[in-house]
């Protein structure tokens, strides 16, 4: 079974936000929305990323994600680099995010 929480294709941008926040910068799943969650590998551990399960809820989400962000004006990857650093602040810890 998948810890990835689904994505409703319903959710608001806000819903869709806390997923990013929740699913990807503070469980430390953070990826290039455009690549291919079924491709990514681990550099440090050389395995898979994700499973084939988490890949296809990620693949979902992210059509999801697209699907709210880019016809008003910003993009997924812009929220989860704004949310991760925002994170990063409020936590302590340093951003990846540029």
């Amino acid at each position: 079974m998948t810890d990835v929480r689904p994505l409703s294709p319903e959710a608001t941008q806000e819903e869709c936000k806390q997923w990013i926040l929740e699913e990807l910068v503070r469980k430390g799943r953070c990826f290039h929305l455009e690549d291919d969650p079924y491709d990514l590998i681990n550099v440090k551990t050389g395995k898979m990323f994700f499973t084939s399960e988490q890949a296809a809820v990620m693949d979902d989400a992210v059509s999801v994600l697209y699907s709210k962000f880019t016809s008003r004006g910003r993009c997924p990857i812009y929220w989860m680099m704004r949310l991760e650093k925002e994170e990063a602040r409020r936590t302590g810890r340093e951003s990846w995010a540029t």
